[in-house]
């Protein structure tokens, strides 16, 4: 986000009709460096190749006790991440998925 490793969100990669991409989804949680190994909804690693919209979703607000011992939140957690990220329709970012491993560098400011 802004420059920097983002930790503790769910990545999912969605195939991208508009671009002939078609095939099960992708996700993966990022560990607190920012880094995810994407699996399939199918349960393969990786992704499909072609185009994908990527889908960003903050875990922090879900990270919260649930038990009834816990005194609830003083305040909701507020999300890191802009809502835009959060939907597939309009997603802001697009990934291309090519053969073979790769690293791919997904870019979000917190402007959106």
């Amino acid at each position: 986000m802004d420059g920097r490793p983002l930790g503790n969100v769910l990545v999912r990669f969605l195939p991208d009709p508009d671009n002939a991409t078609t095939g099960p989804a992708s996700a993966a949680a990022a560990d607190a460096e920012g880094h995810f190994r994407l699996r399939c909804d199918d349960h393969r690693d990786g992704a499909v190749v072609g185009w994908h919209r990527v889908v960003i979703e903050d875990l922090l607000p879900y990270a919260a006790p649930r038990d009834d011992k816990s005194p609830p939140p003083a305040a909701p957690v507020r999300p890191r991440v802009p809502p835009a990220y959060g939907t597939s329709a309009g997603a802001p970012l697009l990934a291309e998925v090519k053969p073979g491993p790769q690293t791919i560098d997904l870019n979000l400011t917190g402007s959106r």
